[in-house]
């Protein structure tokens, strides 16, 4: 058997009223829009030619080889070094 001397301890929220009170702004439709339903950037064709110089032209020449060696990265940071034929 507990004997107790004082009542039980009540804890009664007190709430504050907030510091912020939330801002409400009313807003309606403009009568007219703002912006134009289309919007031109640049006065020129839809479509642009861009020709390129035959000078400029690549040739990529896919080899049918393995790799010199297998590669396994499990862990860590890796590097890969493109070059360039002499």
């Amino acid at each position: 058997m507990t004997n107790t001397l004082w009542p039980a301890t009540v804890m009664v929220p007190v709430r504050r009223p907030p510091v912020l009170i939330p801002t409400v702004y009313v807003t309606g439709p403009l009568p007219v829009p703002l912006f134009p339903l289309l919007t031109r950037i640049h006065d020129a064709l839809a479509v642009a030619f861009q020709p390129q110089s035959g000078a400029l032209a690549v040739t990529v020449r896919l080899l049918p080889v393995a790799p010199a060696a297998a590669t396994e990265t499990l862990l860590g940071l890796t590097a890969k070094e493109q070059v360039t034929p002499d």
